[in-house]
């Protein structure tokens, strides 16, 4: 009889971690391919800063980088470029490109102090156009001697990604969840919306949020 308990027992947790992990790797590999999307198009857009000319954000060859790059994605909702001050210079959304400083997010003082050149995910915020959830990946703007000229901005639709959460089936009591290196919820099932207590706790002070995000995957 214990064997069987046993045999049944370890045939219910293969199958719960069964239920979980398929999701969760396929959620994973989603949120990779639209990271590394993103990347590809701020690593354009340093690219085409490089070879604009004396007056570098009113390169045409800039703004359509920009506006091809939000194009080809359907998780883009806009990519912008700020100047050192936060303000918009250029959206590939023309008719938004002077709308929408970002110089009181926490991502773009992050890129403004920082000391290296590398992609950030931002916590699930406001977009400053219009309010609605984003998750923005951005990288800092240098000229060749690594002087700070902005930022580059993605624009990720949120609610995109949460249709993706939400279409999981997921047993009953369970969730996954989406952090950022920082430690903050961009997406979750049951979702998470913009207010919500969750949004705002840094996991990051956790000891099993440390292990899953530093230790060997």
């Amino acid at each position: 009889c214990g064997y069987f308990v046993l045999s049944l027992y370890q045939s219910d947790v293969t199958a719960i971690r069964n239920r979980l992990e398929i999701p969760a790797h396929a959620m994973a590999h989603s949120i990779g391919a639209i990271a590394r999307n993103a990347d590809g198009a701020l690593h354009n857009i340093q690219a085409a800063l490089d070879n604009a000319g004396e007056d570098k954000f009113a390169a045409e060859g800039l703004h359509q980088t920009i506006i091809y790059r939000d194009n080809i994605s359907v998780a883009i909702s806009r990519i912008a470029i700020y100047d050192e001050n936060g303000l918009p210079l250029l959206n590939s959304k023309s008719e938004l490109t002077a709308m929408g400083s970002v110089a009181g997010y926490a991502f773009f003082r992050r890129q403004a102090e920082a000391a290296t050149n590398e992609m950030r995910v931002s916590n699930l915020v406001p977009d400053p156009l219009d309010g609605k959830p984003e998750i923005v990946m951005s990288r800092r703007l240098t000229d060749k001697s690594g002087n700070f000229l902005g930022g580059a901005a993605v624009f990720v639709d949120a609610r995109y990604l949460q249709q993706a959460f939400d279409s999981l089936q997921m047993p009953a009591g369970a969730s996954i969840t989406a952090f950022n290196r920082d430690g903050h919820v961009v997406a979750r099932t049951p979702p998470v919306h913009l207010g919500d207590v969750d949004i705002t706790t840094d996991f990051s002070k956790r000891s099993i949020f440390r292990t899953f995000r530093d230790g060997p995957v």
